[in-house]
């Protein structure tokens, strides 16, 4: 993932699925690691909408391209922020 953020500019971070945590993950370091290079981080659970307002505001009439491994939640917080068209 992180080659993403040499080719484009203008890139986030979003780390969605954050009410889970299941392996007890330290997103802080993770979010401050990311931050310091300049990175915008958004901690985001579409399961209890945390966060969503944020990243939606953040991404308001731009496009928006979201990449990520199957099973992070991409089409959920697509969903969250469209309030027209649902993803399968």
């Amino acid at each position: 993932m992180d080659i993403m953020f040499i080719y484009f500019e203008d890139c986030s971070l979003i780390i969605n699925k954050v009410d889970l945590n299941e392996h007890d993950v330290d997103v802080t370091e993770i979010k401050q690691r990311y931050q310091d290079i300049g990175i915008p981080v958004f901690c985001v659970s579409v399961q209890d909408k945390r966060g969503v307002n944020t990243v939606k505001e953040h991404v308001k009439n731009q496009v928006v391209v979201f990449s990520g491994a199957s099973g992070v939640g991409k089409s959920s917080i697509i969903n969250c922020l469209q309030t027209e068209h649902q993803q399968d």
